[in-house]
């Protein structure tokens, strides 16, 4: 249960920074994120090869799998991920995603405004839809 006086800001992770992926990135933000739940928001998983890249969707049957975390150092966090995620605040036209927040639905049904990032290039035929949206699934073949 969230605590409502909690003044965290959230993140919500979908791809290669999953806890269960190990990415040593996640070594460096241990301490500064706190795992919140699992959750979804309306969009399509693309396999972009060595990581997914996820865009919004109309579509009501179309969501993106991941999980939410708690920061309280947002300046520390995003200079990690900002470069981590090819985003330059100065330059979103050019970044590989871009950072914006939107509303994702907790596995318990509550709802999060969380930062996000979106992929931010055009998807092409030879990118492959991920069906499940979860990229950890994806990955073991489920």
């Amino acid at each position: 249960m969230l605590d409502c006086k909690d003044n965290s800001e959230y993140i919500f992770v979908y791809g290669t920074l999953r806890r269960d992926l190990q990415n040593p990135i996640n070594e460096l933000l241990r301490g500064y994120v706190r795992f919140v739940g699992r959750g979804k928001f309306r969009g399509v998983l693309y396999d972009l090869g060595e990581y997914p890249g996820a865009i919004y969707s109309e579509n009501p049957s179309d969501y993106v799998f991941g999980e939410v975390y708690a920061f309280d150092d947002k300046e520390y966090v995003f200079r990690v991920l900002d470069d981590f995620e090819d985003y330059s605040p100065d330059d979103c036209q050019q970044s590989l995603y871009y950072r914006e927040k939107t509303r994702i639905i907790l596995d318990d049904g509550n709802e999060l405004t969380c930062w996000i990032y979106i992929y931010n290039r055009p998807v092409h035929n030879k990118c492959n839809i991920i069906p499940s949206g979860d990229y950890s699934n994806y990955l073991k073949g489920e």
